[in-house]
């Protein structure tokens, strides 16, 4: 049973009624130096020993081996996924605790590194509606300083109902009526975006002395629809459940406090979904395997 002290401080950290209207309104919400500058710190060595752990380079970087399985398991940067403020947020936009982990991606961009076009990243077999809420936390331990790897959004497209990569190959990283350029966060910042938010990375020819370090944190709403398991490019059911295990394991549950966020039964994966979502699911095939690198085009015409 939490301690009216708990409870308190977790109401102090929740998101205002304003700000909750405004993400549903917008799609988005701007935290600025929402993590100290010491555990700034230690996410930027966890990520750089992750780098140096991984195999198969930037391609692989989403594989089994590579991706949040081995992410979560890291002392600090995979405690991003229960940090009790951010939770409190969270909690605020879901309106209960009923939401679970999806996955967390961890990158380091250094000069060169590719554009990513634009995109959203809710994740619906067929895409039909928006009527539970997914999320993504992006975290930015260094913050962006518009050297490298602006980052791109286009508030209240969530609003509309769309594949993930319906602009990529069309509007590639322009800017498009309405979109913000956030090129100027102190470190330790975090933009909170509806999962179905279209956004995109800008490729800058600058980064050589200060990379881009990133993660990104996503969760499910809990409700009548069933949510694809974590895997690429189609859930694994298998593979959540190893994350969620590891983060338990490793004590990201908070003494049991927050281990409802590793709940996997909000999930399904190809054994277990409705003939719907496996048409969906072979659709998405067919479209990568015309198609295997459209977020990363380059257009030649400018």
């Amino acid at each position: 049973m939490k301690e009216a002290s708990d409870t308190y401080t977790m109401e102090l950290m929740a998101l205002s009624n304003t700000e909750v209207n405004f993400f549903a309104d917008q799609g988005y919400l701007i935290l600025p130096s929402f993590l100290s500058a010491e555990y700034c710190t230690r996410i930027v060595q966890d990520i750089d020993q992750l780098l140096e752990q991984r195999t198969g380079g930037y391609a692989s970087r989403n594989s089994d081996e590579n991706g949040t399985a081995r992410i979560i398991s890291f002392p600090d940067l995979g405690a991003l996924t229960s940090h009790p403020s951010m939770i409190a947020k969270i909690r605020s936009l879901m309106g209960s605790d009923g939401f679970a982990l999806h996955h967390q991606h961890a990158n380091r961009h250094e000069e060169g590194t590719v554009a990513s076009n634009w995109h959203h990243d809710y994740e619906q077999f067929p895409q039909t509606d928006r009527d539970q809420l997914m999320v993504h936390c992006f975290y930015y331990p260094a913050g962006l300083n518009g050297e490298i790897g602006d980052l791109l959004i286009l508030p209240r497209s969530h609003r509309s109902v769309m594949d993930p990569n319906a602009f990529s190959d069309k509007f590639y990283t322009e800017d498009l009526p309405g979109s913000l350029t956030l090129d100027n966060l102190p470190p330790g910042s975090v933009v909170i975006v509806h999962s179905a938010l279209m956004h995109a990375r800008r490729a800058k020819l600058g980064g050589a002395e200060n990379p881009r370090y990133f993660t990104d944190v996503s969760y499910c709403q809990a409700g009548p629809q069933k949510w694809p398991a974590y895997g690429f490019p189609l859930p694994k059911m298998w593979l959540h459940k190893q994350v969620c295990d590891r983060a338990l394991s490793v004590g990201h549950g908070r003494n049991k406090e927050f281990d409802f966020i590793y709940n996997t039964s909000i999930f399904y994966d190809v054994d277990t979904s409705t003939e719907e979502q496996r048409v969906g699911m072979e659709r998405v095939l067919k479209q990568r395997q015309v198609d295997v690198s459209v977020r990363e085009k380059i257009n030649h015409l400018t």
